[in-house]
């Protein structure tokens, strides 16, 4: 996949992760709508790449590392700035 910078964010950092719902996903430390990064999921059975979530400042940005999916079906990761 061709990661754009402004919408689907740009350096991809980390590993994919293949969630409970069959989706692979990852996150870019840049890019994005605010430029420092996003959430995304790749569905691999359309080819199909969604952009999940804009890291926004305030509660973190510049992701490292890889998610990981919690016994509460959500999942975590790290940023490497950011927060209050």
């Amino acid at each position: 996949f061709d990661f754009d910078g402004a919408n689907y964010g740009s350096y991809p950092y980390g590993s994919l992760f293949e969630a409970s719902d069959g989706h692979l996903y990852g996150m870019t430390s840049a890019g994005g709508v605010n430029g420092i990064g996003i959430i995304f999921d790749f569905n691999p059975e359309t080819g199909t790449l969604t952009k999940r979530y804009d890291f926004v400042r305030t509660n973190g940005c510049n992701p490292h590392g890889s998610l990981v999916e919690a016994g509460d079906s959500k999942l975590y990761g790290m940023t490497y700035s950011g927060g209050s």
